[in-house]
């Protein structure tokens, strides 16, 4: 019975972890789908939105699935003061920008309608579900 024990534990320990998609990856492919989708603060090259933020908060911050959509709907729950209190002073893209958006991105998700958050919901698990890493 130990050794079947120890071979389990052994067994998780070996199976590989999957990478999840980096926030790069993620912030392009939903641009894609939702061109017209609120940016927020950008940087010079790009790379700084609020998508990438959004990705970056729930995946690292948060570490919350990205696969669950309850998870997603606490994330913005979040941004839209309902949940769990963001500090902005912990928030992606403060220092990679000269303002910390903050405050800008969650007036944005405020502005969204329920029909734009559900969207932006589906399509964050249907690129998870499609690139799991």
């Amino acid at each position: 019975m130990l050794k079947l024990i120890v071979l389990i534990i052994l067994g998780f320990w070996a199976t590989p972890c999957l990478a999840l998609p980096t926030p790069t990856q993620v912030t392009a492919a939903l641009y894609q789908q939702i061109p017209d989708f609120p940016k927020g603060g950008v940087n010079q090259d790009g790379t700084q939105n609020l998508i990438r933020r959004l990705v970056t908060y729930h995946n690292f911050l948060k570490n919350r699935s990205p696969y669950s959509r309850f998870d997603w709907k606490l994330t913005v729950a979040d941004y839209i003061g309902y949940n769990d209190p963001i500090r902005a002073e912990e928030y992606p893209g403060r220092e990679e920008l000269p303002v910390n958006p903050y405050l800008a991105d969650q007036r944005l998700m405020d502005q969204l309608t329920r029909p734009e958050r559900e969207a932006l919901i589906s399509t964050l698990l249907k690129i998870y579900r499609e690139n799991p890493g």
